[in-house]
Protein backbone atom coordinates (compact mmCIF):
# COMPACT_ATOMS: atom_id res chain seq x y z
CA UNK A 1 0.00 0.00 0.00
CA UNK A 2 1.25 3.39 -0.94
CA UNK A 3 1.43 5.97 1.84
CA UNK A 4 -0.52 9.19 1.26
CA UNK A 5 1.74 12.16 1.14
CA UNK A 6 0.27 15.32 2.70
CA UNK A 7 1.40 17.65 -0.12
CA UNK A 8 -0.45 15.57 -2.76
CA UNK A 9 -3.61 15.47 -0.65
CA UNK A 10 -3.49 19.25 -0.21
CA UNK A 11 -3.03 19.82 -3.93
CA UNK A 12 -5.94 17.55 -4.85
CA UNK A 13 -8.35 19.22 -2.46
CA UNK A 14 -7.17 22.67 -3.55
CA UNK A 15 -8.36 22.12 -7.14
CA UNK A 16 -12.09 21.91 -6.26
CA UNK A 17 -11.70 24.96 -3.99
CA UNK A 18 -10.08 26.98 -6.79
CA UNK A 19 -12.84 25.95 -9.20
CA UNK A 20 -15.56 27.00 -6.78
CA UNK A 21 -13.76 30.32 -6.21
CA UNK A 22 -13.65 30.89 -9.98
CA UNK A 23 -17.36 30.16 -10.29
CA UNK A 24 -18.12 32.48 -7.38
CA UNK A 25 -16.01 35.27 -8.91
CA UNK A 26 -17.72 34.78 -12.29
CA UNK A 27 -21.13 35.09 -10.60
CA UNK A 28 -19.98 38.25 -8.82
CA UNK A 29 -18.70 39.74 -12.10
CA UNK A 30 -22.03 38.90 -13.75
CA UNK A 31 -23.97 40.50 -10.89
CA UNK A 32 -21.73 43.58 -11.05
CA UNK A 33 -22.36 43.92 -14.78
CA UNK A 34 -26.11 43.55 -14.32
CA UNK A 35 -26.11 46.22 -11.59
CA UNK A 36 -23.95 48.53 -13.76
CA UNK A 37 -26.26 48.02 -16.75
CA UNK A 38 -29.30 48.78 -14.58
CA UNK A 39 -27.68 51.98 -13.30
CA UNK A 40 -26.87 53.11 -16.86
CA UNK A 41 -30.45 52.49 -18.00
CA UNK A 42 -31.85 54.35 -14.98
CA UNK A 43 -29.47 57.27 -15.53
CA UNK A 44 -30.42 57.60 -19.19
CA UNK A 45 -34.12 57.71 -18.25
CA UNK A 46 -33.79 60.01 -15.26
CA UNK A 47 -31.22 62.51 -16.51
CA UNK A 48 -32.64 64.79 -19.20
CA UNK A 49 -29.27 66.37 -19.93
CA UNK A 50 -27.97 63.02 -21.14
CA UNK A 51 -28.92 60.97 -24.13
CA UNK A 52 -30.67 62.95 -26.87
CA UNK A 53 -30.23 66.41 -25.28
CA UNK A 54 -28.45 68.87 -27.55
CA UNK A 55 -26.29 71.63 -26.08
CA UNK A 56 -25.06 74.66 -28.02
CA UNK A 57 -23.41 78.00 -27.26
CA UNK A 58 -23.54 81.18 -29.32
CA UNK A 59 -21.64 84.44 -28.93
CA UNK A 60 -24.57 86.51 -30.24
CA UNK A 61 -28.26 86.16 -31.09
CA UNK A 62 -27.31 86.65 -34.75
CA UNK A 63 -25.12 83.53 -34.53
CA UNK A 64 -27.99 81.56 -32.96
CA UNK A 65 -30.39 82.81 -35.67
CA UNK A 66 -27.90 81.84 -38.38
CA UNK A 67 -27.78 78.32 -36.90
CA UNK A 68 -31.60 78.14 -37.11
CA UNK A 69 -32.37 78.20 -33.36
CA UNK A 70 -35.04 80.91 -33.77
CA UNK A 71 -36.63 79.58 -36.97
CA UNK A 72 -36.85 76.08 -35.46
CA UNK A 73 -38.45 77.57 -32.32
CA UNK A 74 -35.79 76.73 -29.74
CA UNK A 75 -35.18 80.42 -28.96
CA UNK A 76 -38.25 82.72 -28.85
CA UNK A 77 -38.31 85.44 -31.51
CA UNK A 78 -38.93 88.08 -28.83
CA UNK A 79 -35.54 87.58 -27.14
CA UNK A 80 -33.74 90.96 -27.43
CA UNK A 81 -31.42 91.46 -30.41
CA UNK A 82 -28.72 92.53 -27.95
CA UNK A 83 -28.68 88.99 -26.50
CA UNK A 84 -25.27 87.37 -26.28
CA UNK A 85 -23.38 84.66 -24.35
CA UNK A 86 -26.21 82.27 -25.20
CA UNK A 87 -26.20 78.70 -23.87
CA UNK A 88 -28.99 76.32 -24.80
CA UNK A 89 -29.93 72.69 -24.18
CA UNK A 90 -32.99 71.13 -25.77
CA UNK A 91 -34.57 67.76 -26.29
CA UNK A 92 -35.45 67.43 -30.01
CA UNK A 93 -38.24 64.96 -29.19
CA UNK A 94 -40.11 67.44 -26.95
CA UNK A 95 -40.48 71.19 -26.41
CA UNK A 96 -38.29 71.06 -23.28
CA UNK A 97 -35.60 73.74 -23.52
CA UNK A 98 -33.17 75.30 -21.06
CA UNK A 99 -31.47 78.56 -22.06
CA UNK A 100 -29.25 81.21 -20.48
CA UNK A 101 -28.36 84.53 -22.08
CA UNK A 102 -27.23 88.04 -21.36
CA UNK A 103 -28.68 91.20 -22.91
CA UNK A 104 -28.49 94.98 -22.70
CA UNK A 105 -30.44 96.13 -19.61
CA UNK A 106 -32.02 98.80 -21.84
CA UNK A 107 -33.83 95.95 -23.67
CA UNK A 108 -35.48 94.45 -20.58
CA UNK A 109 -38.84 96.13 -21.18
CA UNK A 110 -39.06 94.80 -24.75
CA UNK A 111 -38.45 91.28 -23.41
CA UNK A 112 -40.93 91.57 -20.54
CA UNK A 113 -43.76 92.97 -22.70
CA UNK A 114 -44.19 89.47 -24.16
CA UNK A 115 -44.42 87.87 -20.72
CA UNK A 116 -46.59 87.96 -17.61
CA UNK A 117 -45.07 88.65 -14.21
CA UNK A 118 -45.57 85.66 -11.91
CA UNK A 119 -46.01 85.68 -8.14
CA UNK A 120 -47.07 82.02 -8.31
CA UNK A 121 -46.05 79.46 -10.91
CA UNK A 122 -48.38 77.32 -13.04
CA UNK A 123 -48.35 73.66 -12.01
CA UNK A 124 -46.28 72.53 -15.00
CA UNK A 125 -43.57 75.03 -14.14
CA UNK A 126 -43.29 74.29 -10.43
CA UNK A 127 -40.61 71.67 -10.99
CA UNK A 128 -37.69 71.90 -13.40
CA UNK A 129 -35.23 69.09 -14.04
CA UNK A 130 -31.58 69.99 -14.38
CA UNK A 131 -30.27 70.00 -17.96
CA UNK A 132 -26.95 68.73 -16.65
CA UNK A 133 -25.18 71.93 -17.74
CA UNK A 134 -22.90 73.85 -15.36
CA UNK A 135 -24.36 77.23 -16.38
CA UNK A 136 -27.93 76.35 -15.24
CA UNK A 137 -28.47 77.89 -11.75
CA UNK A 138 -29.41 75.91 -8.67
CA UNK A 139 -32.46 78.09 -7.90
CA UNK A 140 -34.00 76.83 -11.17
CA UNK A 141 -33.55 73.13 -10.36
CA UNK A 142 -36.05 70.87 -8.65
CA UNK A 143 -39.09 72.31 -6.87
CA UNK A 144 -39.25 76.01 -7.67
CA UNK A 145 -40.20 78.87 -5.40
CA UNK A 146 -40.62 82.47 -6.65
CA UNK A 147 -39.01 83.69 -3.40
CA UNK A 148 -35.80 81.91 -4.45
CA UNK A 149 -35.89 83.84 -7.74
CA UNK A 150 -36.01 87.12 -5.81
CA UNK A 151 -33.30 85.96 -3.40
CA UNK A 152 -30.99 85.50 -6.39
CA UNK A 153 -31.82 88.89 -7.93
CA UNK A 154 -34.30 87.62 -10.55
CA UNK A 155 -38.01 88.12 -11.21
CA UNK A 156 -40.25 85.32 -12.51
CA UNK A 157 -42.22 85.67 -15.74
CA UNK A 158 -44.35 83.22 -17.70
CA UNK A 159 -45.20 83.16 -21.38
CA UNK A 160 -47.19 80.96 -23.74
CA UNK A 161 -46.09 79.92 -27.21
CA UNK A 162 -48.04 78.13 -29.91
CA UNK A 163 -46.83 74.68 -30.74
CA UNK A 164 -47.23 73.00 -34.11
CA UNK A 165 -49.36 70.21 -32.62
CA UNK A 166 -52.44 72.27 -31.65
CA UNK A 167 -51.13 72.95 -28.19
CA UNK A 168 -49.26 75.61 -26.28
CA UNK A 169 -45.90 75.49 -24.59
CA UNK A 170 -45.24 77.26 -21.31
CA UNK A 171 -42.06 79.27 -20.92
CA UNK A 172 -40.69 80.27 -17.54
CA UNK A 173 -38.26 83.21 -17.53
CA UNK A 174 -36.00 84.33 -14.70
CA UNK A 175 -34.91 87.88 -15.54
CA UNK A 176 -32.41 90.17 -13.84
CA UNK A 177 -33.26 93.46 -15.58
CA UNK A 178 -30.57 95.51 -13.84
CA UNK A 179 -27.70 93.25 -14.89
CA UNK A 180 -29.18 92.05 -18.21
CA UNK A 181 -29.22 88.35 -17.42
CA UNK A 182 -31.95 85.82 -18.11
CA UNK A 183 -32.74 82.12 -18.07
CA UNK A 184 -35.72 80.38 -19.57
CA UNK A 185 -37.21 76.92 -19.39
CA UNK A 186 -39.87 75.68 -21.85
CA UNK A 187 -42.18 72.72 -21.42
CA UNK A 188 -45.45 71.45 -22.89
CA UNK A 189 -48.44 73.42 -21.61
CA UNK A 190 -51.63 71.89 -22.90
CA UNK A 191 -54.33 72.29 -25.56
CA UNK A 192 -54.62 75.69 -27.20
CA UNK A 193 -57.11 78.05 -25.62
CA UNK A 194 -56.95 76.48 -22.17
CA UNK A 195 -54.54 79.06 -20.74
CA UNK A 196 -51.58 78.24 -18.53
CA UNK A 197 -51.84 74.90 -16.78
CA UNK A 198 -52.36 75.49 -13.06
Amino acid sequence: MCPVRPEVFTRETAIPLVASDMIGKANNRFRSRVVLLGMCIAASVLLPGCGDGKEYSYATLADAAKAGEISRGWIPDYVPTSSHAIHIVYDPSSPRTWCAFEFSPADSQSLKKNLTSADALPQRLKRVDSPGAPWWPDFLKGDLDVARFHGNGFDAYVGEESDVQSSTDLVLFAIDSAKGRAFFYRTAGGAKGTGPAQ
